[in-house]
């Protein structure tokens, strides 16, 4: 977020920069807490609509490459607390509050998790691993709402 910024206008300039879409904010899907992730990371997921835009007009400093994907077909390595962020934002579930505990190997140093990776091939398919499912059954846990009618799968 930038100084005097509200979430909704954060929300509506991040999707402007990473995608080139102007938008309109339609509803809270929920918050995502990863209270043990390094410091705690804390995520607030809106559903949108389009309002107009060019999906190739993304700032090149914040976004490699933009693409959107059927919800049947999402990408392998996408986190495995964003796929719930996806289900919800599908499902049409509006204020749904999420605790993750999202568990990386290594010491909590990311710049030395990234090195080790890039240097230990076997270290870096543990770290894959633990980014893309739960480390354990209940690693994730409903604080606030009911369960969202999309699958995870």
């Amino acid at each position: 977020m930038e100084a005097g910024e509200s979430l909704a206008e954060a929300a509506i300039r991040e999707v402007r920069e990473e995608t080139g879409f102007r938008v309109a904010l339609i509803r809270v899907v929920g918050t995502y807490s990863r209270p043990r992730w390094r410091a705690g990371s804390h995520s607030v997921l809106f559903a949108a609509t389009v309002v107009d835009g060019d999906p190739g007009d993304f700032d090149p400093n914040e976004t490699i490459e933009a693409r959107s994907f059927n919800l049947d077909n999402l990408p392998d390595s996408l986190l495995w607390w964003q796929r719930r962020m996806v289900a919800d934002a599908a499902s049409g579930i509006a204020g749904v509050a999420w605790s993750h505990e999202a568990l990386v190997p290594g010491d909590g140093d990311r710049a030395a998790t990234v090195a080790r990776s890039r240097r230990d091939p076997a270290f870096a398919e543990q770290v894959q691993a633990a980014l893309t499912r739960p480390p354990y059954e209940d690693a994730e846990r409903l604080d606030v709402g009911s369960l969202p009618l999309a699958s995870l799968d």
